[in-house]
């Protein structure tokens, strides 16, 4: 099956200055999103520009260093997945309703 999954925060310009937009960073849907991973589905993610990704790893360098086998395990999972995941990133709400 192909998924179509849309996640984080979605920019609406009101003028050159301000615009509205939600503070959404993308877990639920990066969640979501590698579960049907798993299942063996394709997944098309669709992410708000700086918003989480499933298949990205985020470390905090001032508090833990990644291990070997932590990057090693990272790294089998993205590869695993790379054929049958598609991410595209928008910024507004134009670029996203576009794609």
């Amino acid at each position: 099956m192909k998924i179509l999954l849309t996640s984080g925060g979605t920019a609406v310009p009101i003028d050159s200055v301000r615009r509205i937009t939600n503070m959404s960073t993308g877990t639920f849907g990066s969640k979501i999103a590698l579960e049907f991973l798993r299942l063996g589905h394709e997944v098309v993610f669709m992410k708000a520009k700086g918003s989480k990704s499933p298949l990205s790893i985020n470390i905090d360098l001032k508090h833990k260093m990644l291990s070997v086998s932590e990057y090693q395990t990272w790294l089998h999972s993205v590869e695993k997945y790379t054929d049958k995941y598609f991410e595209y990133e928008y910024t507004t709400y134009e670029q996203y309703a576009e794609m």
